[in-house]
């Protein structure tokens, strides 16, 4: 839960902007009456999401898979890290804006010539809780027809990739590397932003039949 400026009535934007309409409850883990309600509270649980990069962290407090689904067997249990639970990088802490560069988004973000650019808002992190949600969703939906639990190990590093879309295989296809190439598009034209004598605007031409419209719209002949 992020707390920081700006604060209206004492109340962080961001905060509000992520835990809006929620109903939290914080509990101290190193107390004996803390960790009493928080395996209450597992037995009872749909869903558990464990934010802990650390095996020694999550089996500390018993919340590695096996002692929880011991306890509550058709838990969904989704475990969220930097680079996920299994692999040599297994543990390691993980950010956002690492996420976004080692995943190659930022090296593409930007004009040509530039520097490699960080996208404004945490995308790997809202990516990953969209990942996140839907194999939650999924996991609930087959637990009605099995009756059994399901664990889902997410990263901020895979969900980030996902990014790449067509850029990876076409990469793998040809071996040249994407660059960087601002507003504009790889295959589409006219479709960036451009800057006219008063102002800047965007046009977006997606298709043969959109470029004959623009073409009669900007009385372009030929």
């Amino acid at each position: 839960m992020l707390d920081g400026p700006p604060f209206v009535a004492g109340e962080s934007a961001y905060f509000m902007s992520l835990n809006r309409n929620k109903r939290s409850l914080s509990l101290d883990l190193t107390t004996t009456i803390g960790q009493e309600v928080m395996q209450r509270l597992l037995v009872r649980a749909d869903v558990f999401l464990l934010n802990m990069p650390r095996q020694s962290s999550w089996e500390k407090f018993g919340f590695d898979y096996e002692t929880v689904t011991g306890k509550n067997p058709g838990i969904i249990y989704a475990a969220i890290s930097g680079y996920g639970h299994t692999g040599p990088r297994a543990g390691a802490p993980g950010y956002d804006v690492i996420a976004q560069a080692e995943s190659g988004t930022m090296s593409l973000t930007g004009a040509p010539g530039d520097a490699p650019m960080r996208f404004p808002t945490p995308m790997a992190d809202m990516t990953t809780g969209l990942y996140a949600t839907i194999g939650i969703l999924a996991a609930l939906q087959a637990r009605e027809k099995t009756g059994k639990g399901q664990l889902l190990d997410l990263s901020l590093l895979e969900s980030q990739v996902s990014w790449l879309t067509n850029l990876t295989p076409a990469f793998l296809l040809t071996g040249n590397p994407p660059t960087r190439i601002g507003n504009a598009h790889p295959m589409l034209v006219p479709y960036r932003l451009y800057h006219a004598r008063d102002r800047t605007f965007n046009i977006g031409v997606g298709s043969e039949t959109l470029w004959k419209r623009f073409c009669q719209a900007v009385e372009l002949e030929g």
